[in-house]
C-alpha cells in the first residue's frame, strides 16, 4: 500500500477528531489497554468509507488511536506497518512534550538491544515496521496521543494481535523474552 495514502487517510481522520467533541466515542470503538497503553479502532463503517475514497483495502487495514503515559511494552510486530501521526492541541490533546518511542530493529541471533529515543512532535508523521522493536513514551505529566494506519492488520481477531514481546533490561535496552526466542528462532 502507498505511504502517501496512508498519509492522506490519516490528514482526513486527524481533521475529523479535530472537529470532534470526543472522537473516543464519536469515531472510534472497542477501547481497551494493550501491552500498557490504550488503544481504539474507528468504526468499521467510517473506516470503510473512508479506505474506499482513499484506494485502501478496508479488510487489510485498521485505522487506530493510541495513547501512551509512562512506558508501554516492549515489542515487536511480524507483518504490520504502522504509519503514526502525531496528535496535540490541533486535534484537542495535549502536546506531547518529548514523548515518544524507543526502538531498534530486530536482527535475528541477536538477544540484546540499546533503544534510540526518537520523540514525536504534533502533526509529525513516523513510521513503525515489521520486526522494528517499539516501546512508547510518554513523559512526565505528558501523554502521547497518535493516530495509526496499520497494513496489514496487527489485530487478527477479538483478543489476538500480532505481538511479539520484549523484555525491559534498563531503561532504554531490551532483550528478547523467552517466549518470543521460540517465535523468531
Amino acid at each position: 500500500m502507498s505511504l502517501n495514502r496512508k498519509k492522506d487517510l490519516a490528514m482526513e481522520v486527524s481533521k475529523l477528531i479535530a472537529a470532534s467533541t470526543n472522537p473516543f466515542e464519536e469515531l472510534f470503538e472497542g477501547l481497551r489497554e494493550l501491552l500498557g497503553f490504550k488503544i481504539c479502532w474507528l468504526k468499521q463503517e467510517l473506516h470503510s468509507e473512508l479506505c474506499a475514497k482513499h484506494g485502501i483495502d478496508p479488510n487489510e487495514t485498521e485505522t487506530i488511536l493510541m495513547q501512551a503515559s509512562g512506558s508501554t511494552e516492549c515489542h515487536l510486530h511480524a507483518q504490520g506497518s504502522t504509519l503514526f501521526r502525531t496528535l496535540g492541541p490541533d486535534e484537542g490533546f495535549t502536546h506531547p512534550q518529548g514523548s515518544g518511542v524507543l526502538t531498534a530493529m530486530y536482527q535475528p541471533g541477536k538477544d540484546e538491544y540499546e533503544l534510540e529515543t526518537v520523540p514525536f512532535e504534533p502533526g509529525e508523521f513516523s513510521l513503525v515496521v515489521p520486526y522494528q522493536i517499539h516501546s512508547f513514551f510518554g513523559k512526565k505529566d505528558a501523554v502521547l496521543t497518535a493516530l495509526g494506519v496499520v497494513s496489514p492488520r496487527i489485530r487478527n481477531g477479538e483478543d489476538q494481535f500480532d505481538v511479539i514481546d520484549f523484555e525491559f533490561t534498563s531503561p532504554n535496552s531490551a532483550r528478547v523474552s523467552e517466549a518470543a526466542s521460540a517465535t523468531l528462532n
